[in-house]
């Protein structure tokens, strides 16, 4: 027995608070928690809500970034930090497993709340993005989420 993986929760907002933000684990901690998941052989995945949070958790050594999407978007990152993120993924065989199930799933709340963007308008085309410079793409869901049901999310999914 065992653990096969490690999710990292490095997100500064969720759209059920927002536009309330909450501090993430600190680096240090962070960079403790993939280094000593490795040193056990264990995947490390990262639940990522921005494109320097995402190239900070990547430089780190995590396996996979989960989401890339803030549902609670407030700031938009400069274009050249998809570029620099998507690159290094590449480089370092970051897998990226976008879960855009969830985010369909709850959109009407991130119109509701007067967010900048949406999941179509903002994500979609990173995506894409990151599917044509070569990262590696992954399919999830969230599955199990409230309204994000096992069979029909996932088949959404992909």
């Amino acid at each position: 027995m065992g653990v096969d993986y490690i999710k990292i929760i490095v997100a500064h907002s969720f759209i059920f608070i927002y536009p309330e933000k909450f501090a993430p684990l600190a680096d240090d901690v962070l960079e403790a928690i993939v280094d000593e998941a490795h040193k056990s052989g264990t995947w490390v995945m990262a639940h990522i809500d921005s494109a320097p949070d995402a190239i900070k958790m990547v430089g780190y050594g995590a396996d996979e970034i989960n989401h890339l999407i803030d549902m609670g978007l407030v700031e938009i990152p400069d274009e050249s930090a998809y570029d620099e993120l998507f690159q290094l993924m590449v480089d370092k065989e970051t897998w990226l497993v976008p879960t855009m199930a969830i985010v369909r799933t709850y959109n009407h709340l991130i119109v509701e709340r007067n967010a900048p963007v949406t999941i179509d308008e903002y994500f979609i085309p990173h995506y894409k993005k990151a599917y044509e410079a070569g990262v590696r793409m992954g399919c999830g869901c969230d599955s199990g989420a409230p309204a994000v049901l096992w069979g029909p999310s996932l088949h959404a999914e992909l």
